[in-house]
């Protein structure tokens, strides 16, 4: 997909160049206007949800469905070879728990099939358990 095909389907950027354009708003609402398998690489450090200054705090399920919905739309985006970068905060957890993070709570419990490749970047040995 061509910077020109980007502006046919979202619009004037915030901001262009020869070899970049930023837009302004909300990435979910976005990603629905583009078409599938156009994504080469998606990287994304979205709110961890464990309690940072500059965070609004969810529900665990409120957390997981707003996790769900925006990994999905990455996956319908994403080329066949296509690889997702996701940057998660974690704190170590008071207890032993059964999952070894919140995302990989996510993952589990929304029923979304990610390739193979993806799966060992949510499995992570020391982080925040919700």
């Amino acid at each position: 997909m061509q910077l020109d095909d980007i502006k046919a389907a979202l619009g004037r950027p915030a901001y262009e160049d020869e070899t970049l354009l930023l837009y302004h708003g909300d990435a979910l609402e976005l990603m629905d206007l583009l078409p599938a398998e156009c994504v080469d690489q998606i990287v994304t450090s979205p709110p961890y949800n464990i309690g940072k200054a500059y965070e609004s705090h969810m529900t665990t399920e409120k957390y997981r469905d707003w996790m769900a919905d925006w990994i999905a739309k990455s996956y319908r985006l994403a080329k066949p070879a296509g690889s997702l970068w996701l940057n998660l905060g974690y704190v170590r957890p008071a207890r032993p728990a059964n999952s070894s993070c919140e995302s990989d709570c996510v993952i589990r419990s929304s029923r979304i099939r990610l390739p193979s490749a993806i799966r060992p970047l949510f499995d992570m040995s020391e982080a925040h358990q919700v």
